[in-house]
């Protein structure tokens, strides 16, 4: 990994986990992310999405990245599209045995995202975490919390 200017952590909560992407970063850590809800309708998307909510709690990884990463990401993610936009946010890391509070940036929709008609606002079971992460053996060793 090169590096170009400071590490900051970012939250992967759903293609950067399913499609593997934290196995890049050797840094990946399970994380906790409170006050955001994960929702998913594979009739609008492939992917999820991350909304407020202020009595949910998602489970995600965090890795290290550089800003070149993030300028990629943001590519990734649409922001010049005005899909999703990136913040700053409080998460729980688990470093060893315990959860320390660090602050990372994570991807949510825009406002004009939210507002499609199929937007899955109605997810309050978490489909992507019971059928997509969890079908990734892979994970059980890395993450087992996800289980």
């Amino acid at each position: 990994m090169s590096s170009s200017g400071s590490n900051q952590w970012l939250v992967g909560y759903g293609t950067f986990i399913t499609k593997g992407t934290w196995k890049r970063y050797p840094s990946s850590k399970v994380c906790k992310v409170p006050g955001f809800r994960r929702v998913y309708n594979p009739e609008m998307a492939w992917y999820p999405f991350a909304i407020v909510d202020e009595q949910a709690e998602i489970l995600a990884v965090c890795f290290l990245v550089n800003d070149k990463h993030l300028e990629h990401f943001d590519r990734i993610e649409g922001v010049e599209l005005g899909l999703y936009e990136r913040i700053k946010k409080e998460v729980f890391i688990k470093m060893d045995d315990a959860w320390i509070t660090i602050e990372a940036w994570i991807y949510l929709p825009t406002g004009g995202t939210m507002r499609h008609p199929l937007f899955p606002w109605d997810d309050s079971k978490d489909r992507w975490l019971n059928d997509e992460i969890r079908k990734l053996v892979e994970l059980q060793g890395c993450f087992p919390e996800f289980f």
